[in-house]
């Protein structure tokens, strides 16, 4: 047995039989055809036990001490099923990086994969925008910003876990706010209940929409991408496209949304 195997046995043993602290005595035994193991060793209970009467038949590898513990719970490192294993330590806030002259060829920084798929996410969307309307222009985006909120995450994960089974769908959409809100919004997400800004066309309810440009009218400087749970019966469309895409989703429960992107301009 390599030394692997030996403290995996003693592993299952302590698990499985022990109680209390072990101190295992591991040694090498020379049984063979050539020994008479009925004058010189004794047979024990166990299908695996003996005992050798010669020193010379032995030889000492290990002394292993096994400390008795009790293990009061196992938890996940990362509880979310979708934020990035370095992200969900983190403490609550927005971590800004500067897109200018962020290295996107560094493999080794974790953030590169995170600020791709923000920006990826942006200008896949003003792409399929600029197919149907040829007079759209992609604004440039200066800095990203990254949310971590833990209690949003929470709530929004509870919701997730039970998507498929609810014939819900998962989807990126746009919210532009002034860049002083953005603190609050990653904080406490958006509020229905709080006095709009630019007033409610369409009813009461959160808006968000699957156009860039269209949430940019709102506010040119900054733009919140927020992931979106569509549950049935849960949110309305206004004007869908003949893609399905929409101008204005709009919601009432704030665990079916979170902002996870910032992107100022």
């Amino acid at each position: 047995m390599n030394t692997e195997d030996v403290l995996f046995s003693l592993y299952k043993y302590a698990k499985n039989e022990a109680e209390g602290n072990l101190t295992f005595i591991v040694c090498d035994a020379l049984l063979g055809k050539n020994i008479d193991i009925s004058d010189r060793v004794d047979v024990g209970d166990g299908p695996n036990a003996f005992v050798v009467t010669y020193r010379n038949q032995i030889k000492l590898k290990y002394v292993i001490n096994l400390r008795a513990t009790k293990i009061a719970s196992v938890r996940r490192a990362n509880p979310y099923s979708d934020v990035p294993d370095f992200i969900a330590p983190l403490a609550d806030g927005v971590r800004q990086i500067d897109v200018r002259t962020f290295d996107f060829r560094n493999a080794s920084d974790p953030w590169v994969d995170v600020v791709m798929k923000a920006t990826s996410l942006y200008n896949g969307d003003c792409i399929k925008r600029q197919a149907q309307h040829k007079h759209y222009r992609k604004r440039d985006i200066s800095h990203l910003g990254i949310v971590i909120c833990h209690n949003l995450w929470k709530k929004y994960e509870a919701q997730r876990r039970n998507l498929a089974s609810n014939g819900g769908q998962e989807i990126y959409a746009y919210h532009a706010t002034a860049p002083h809100n953005v603190e609050s919004i990653a904080r406490n997400n958006l509020d229905w209940r709080r006095t709009p800004v630019h007033g409610r066309a369409h009813g009461d309810g959160c808006y968000f929409s699957e156009y860039p440009e269209f949430s940019l009218k709102y506010n040119k400087h900054c733009m919140i991408i927020f992931k979106i749970i569509l549950l049935p019966n849960m949110y309305r469309r206004v004007k869908p496209d003949s893609q399905g895409y929409c101008e204005q989703i709009i919601m009432w429960d704030d665990s079916l949304f979170k902002p996870v992107y910032v992107l100022y301009f």
